[in-house]
């Protein structure tokens, strides 16, 4: 049984709230999405899975007899528990549904976006977590730059995932700086592949040029900037004036970066 610790409540630090923050459609919409996840298998399968469900968030079930009738009964009670439950209990659910089957894991998030994106609600699921980030074109570029085949640019982006995700004490500064790790990590990716031994990314770029790899020079510049923003505001190496980032600086810097190894990458893979 997993602990709800891991999950987007307690990441939140969220006590339990009845506010009905989000409509009895929404929530039918996200039970039912993982109990249609299972239609075309055995009926085993989604009782078992609906049990650890039930077991996490308390739900009174019937677990002696694995009939159509005890499976309806179960998915009844669940789907009641969900209709009336604190708001934040819908994103654990979802969270923790994405880890039953990671087979079914990614059919289901995208599934999960759409209900957010038809719903109006201001959260997604990246990574199995329910961040922030609210355009799909957004997403897109993000889960491609935790992708790339580069370790540290891809560990680097999962780790900047996982710190937005984790609101209960936000450090948004962190963020930034694992970004432009990873940043920094596919840009001297690049220069390895073509035998540049610099350490850091504006003597990689350098080194890298008078290689001959040609960089369009506007997409250069944005990319130093992106970087020195992280170097100069303090929030990585000390910087000249220190700051304290928001959400909106971290999820900007996010997204910009992800668009930055995304372009890159295709210069190393041709």
């Amino acid at each position: 049984m997993r602990d709800m610790a891991e999950f987007f409540s307690e990441r939140n630090g969220l006590i339990d709230s009845m506010n009905n923050d989000y409509s009895p459609a929404f929530r039918s919409a996200i039970v039912t999405s993982f109990f249609n996840q299972y239609n075309s298998l055995e009926a085993g399968e989604l009782f078992g899975r609906l049990q650890d469900v039930m077991d996490l968030f308390g739900i009174e079930q019937q677990p002696q007899v694995h009939d159509k009738a005890t499976l309806q009964y179960n998915k009844e009670q669940t789907l009641a528990y969900f209709k009336n439950c604190p708001w934040n209990h819908l994103f654990d659910f979802a969270e923790y549904v994405l880890t039953l089957d990671t087979d079914r894991a990614d059919a289901l998030a995208e599934k999960y976006n759409r209900i957010f994106r038809m719903h109006g609600c201001k959260y997604r699921l990246v990574s199995g977590k329910a961040i922030p980030v609210v355009n799909d074109l957004e997403i897109q570029e993000i889960s491609k730059a935790m992708n790339t085949g580069v370790d540290a640019t891809d560990t680097a982006y999962s780790e900047a995932i996982s710190l937005l995700s984790e609101r209960t004490d936000p450090d948004y500064n962190a963020v930034i700086a694992k970004t432009s790790n990873a940043l920094e990590s596919m840009v001297l990716a690049i220069g390895k592949d073509n035998g540049a031994s610099s350490d850091t990314l504006g003597k990689a770029i350098s080194e890298l040029e008078n290689k001959g790899v040609v960089f369009d020079q506007d997409m250069k510049a944005l990319i130093k900037k992106i970087y020195a923003y992280a170097c100069n505001a303090g929030i990585r190496h000390g910087g000249t004036t220190p700051v304290v980032a928001t959400e909106a600086d971290a999820i900007l810097m996010l997204v910009i970066s992800a668009a930055a190894i995304n372009y890159l990458n295709t210069l190393r893979t041709g």
